[in-house]
């Protein structure tokens, strides 16, 4: 804190009043964390239904879920989003609020909204697959692998998204890929038996030389050099 004082002591910029822009998703950031961290009982009485404010609506639209009380949340959002069509938080908002609630087909229709208007969000496109997945139709697990992969470009490192592609290819009956994805998630929680076991089958299942070989294969040295460094 001491070093920021002397850097806005010295700053030509320390009395630039804040872009607008950036004060609202600094109010729309923090009413969401409110929303979601506060007591329920405090979060609705510090986001009263007399504020009419962007904020205070986003907030208050969070704690009624929380409560849980969808419609009114949902009736909310749906104002918000009326107000602001395009913004990709406010049905990805409403599709956690759907798919929270037991209805899955509901939340899909909302996270695929939002992910057209944000295509590059791996959480997105993790939570669309995921939906797919726990429908249990299997026309969407196509789709679903495609939203993983996308989802996997962006966060490499994502165990969960490694779980679902692994049940998503075990759906299919893709063992080879499954292993695979499996071994990924395991070697990312540190579990190295299951990761050994699962990269192991995907070699021996998968063409010799082929992607998903070298990558079993790197799996397999990588197992091979954490055991040495114990």
């Amino acid at each position: 804190m001491k070093a920021v004082e002397e850097h806005l002591k010295r700053s030509p910029y320390t009395d630039t009043p804040t872009p607008q822009k950036i004060v609202t998703a600094y109010k729309r950031m923090k009413a969401k964390l409110q929303g979601f961290i506060l007591p329920i009982h405090q979060a609705l009485r510090f986001f009263p239904a007399s504020d009419k404010s962007l904020e205070a609506r986003y907030g208050r639209a969070i704690a009624l879920y929380r409560r849980p009380e969808l419609e009114n949340a949902v009736k909310i959002m749906d104002g918000l989003i009326a107000e602001h069509p395009r913004d990709p938080y406010f049905h990805e908002l409403k599709g956690q609020m759907y798919f929270e609630n037991a209805r899955p087909r509901d939340a899909l229709k909302s996270y695929q909204t939002a992910l057209s208007y944000l295509p590059q969000s791996a959480l997105i496109h993790s939570q669309v697959a995921r939906i797919q997945i726990e429908l249990n139709d299997p026309r969407m697990i196509d789709s679903a692998i495609k939203h993983l992969r996308a989802a996997l470009q962006v966060e490499n490192d994502s165990a969960f998204v490694w779980r679902q592609l692994g049940i998503a290819y075990g759906r299919k009956g893709n063992i080879a890929q499954s292993s695979l994805a499996l071994g990924e998630e395991a070697l990312l929680k540190g579990d190295h038996n299951a990761a050994r076991f699962h990269a192991g089958r995907a070699e021996k299942l998968l063409p010799h030389g082929s992607r998903g070989w070298l990558q079993a294969r790197d799996m397999l040295q990588e197992l091979s050099r954490r055991k040495k460094k114990k």
